[in-house]
């Protein structure tokens, strides 16, 4: 990889990406740290902190879309960094290092939708989404507003008992005992 993309050092505060940039590379981190923030009303909200050894920007080159967040150098770093054209050769390519690569891209999205997860489940926890609150059991009532209780003891039915004048014959058509 490194013959094909050569390993550069770029300072602290160096910006790799900004948020709704259009994707044309991503980088390998060899050295050094990285935040992930996007802006939220003027603010400055930190997604992630990404160490050595692993890939940034590589799910907008899959995705074909803009950048979603905003990528700055918090030490002095030294990555790789990988062209759309060198991107999608690695991605067709079926070499030890093509495979290794691909398997990387793998592990970094389940680890960053593990991520996403972890905080929507944080944010639940903080503000839970609005619930219904429980309403009091209600009694099931005939037309009359008798409890259904009562109708059942007329008709015969209590805990799927049958009325004794029934009879096996005629379990499927109960009729209510006079009253």
């Amino acid at each position: 990889l490194s013959a094909a993309a050569p390993c550069v050092a770029y300072s602290i505060g160096t910006v790799f990406y900004e948020e709704g940039d259009i994707a044309n590379s991503c980088i390998v981190l060899l050295k050094g740290k990285l935040r992930i923030f996007r802006l939220t009303e003027g603010q400055e909200q930190l997604l992630a902190t990404i160490q050595a050894g692993n890939i940034v920007g590589h799910v907008a080159l899959v995705t074909d879309s803009g950048r979603s967040a905003t990528v700055h150098a918090s030490t002095d770093v030294i990555a790789i960094d990988v062209t759309r054209y060198l991107f999608d050769k690695l991605v067709e390519s079926r070499s030890r290092l093509a495979l290794s690569f691909q398997e990387r891209l793998v592990i970094d999205g389940i680890r960053q939708h593990r991520n996403v997860l972890r905080k929507l489940n944080r944010i639940r926890t903080l503000k839970p989404w609005h619930e219904p609150k429980p309403r009091p059991a209600a009694k099931a009532t005939k037309n009359d507003g008798r409890p259904r209780s009562d109708v059942t003891e007329k008709i015969g039915f209590v805990r799927g008992k049958l009325p004794s004048s029934t009879t096996p014959s005629d379990t499927r058509r109960t009729q209510p005992i006079s009253q």
